[in-house]
């Protein structure tokens, strides 16, 4: 009914009984589908030949441990391939992983940050800001708590954190301000992200000033 895939191992008997081939029954080629089907993956995984086009292919017939496996195996890989298709077929655990290795190879995250946890990504958010990198990608798949730890610190060390503004608690946001104004700082970016108690706050003081 195209509503799921059978179980891998059911591919031999389906085809045998209509008489045609795995290829056939997956509509294309897809080798490391039929090694598979034929209980043969281990011995295929062996070879090296698996790429990540490949696995991709393969990925929903796969058990998920299989699947792991095998992404391990492109993982450990010198320069590490795209496996963006791969990632709703992968366990937790594994995506997690994959966003740490990325992160610390300096690659694009975010094709991995909306099937992450929210514990990889606030793991991922603190070492690149400690490396001073922008964590604002990142920002909407972090939690609160987080990123104003973030931004304060930023903030304290003289660095902008006005991309993370929009995700920032209120009283972040207040702590930010004021200290800005503290300093001279500019404060204009941060304002159509106050709310109306900061504001009123910033008004009576500016009254008061003049």
């Amino acid at each position: 009914t195209g509503q799921s895939m059978p179980d891998i191992s059911k591919l031999p008997d389906l085809a045998a009984r209509f008489g045609v081939t795995i290829d056939l029954l997956l509509g294309k080629a897809c080798p490391l589908a039929e090694k598979a089907a034929e209980g043969k993956l281990a011995e295929y995984a062996q070879t090296g030949a698996i790429t990540a086009d490949e696995l991709a292919e393969a990925a929903p017939l796969l058990p998920p441990r299989q699947l792991d496996e095998l992404t391990d195996q492109l993982m450990s890989l010198a320069n590490l391939p795209d496996l963006s298709d791969l990632l709703p077929f992968l366990s937790q655990e594994k995506v997690d992983d994959l966003l740490r290795q990325r992160a610390a190879q300096g690659q694009e995250l975010v094709n991995v940050l909306p099937f992450a946890s929210t514990r990889a990504v606030d793991e991922a958010a603190r070492a690149l800001n400690a490396q001073g990198k922008s964590v604002a990608e990142l920002a909407p798949f972090m939690r609160t708590d987080t990123l104003d730890d973030i931004a304060r610190q930023r903030e304290a060390d003289g660095r902008e954190s006005t991309a993370l503004a929009p995700f920032l608690s209120n009283e972040t946001l207040q702590e930010i301000v004021l200290l800005r104004l503290k300093q001279g700082r500019r404060i204009q970016d941060l304002l159509p992200f106050a709310d109306d108690g900061l504001l009123e706050q910033l008004f009576k003081a500016a009254s008061s000033a003049t």
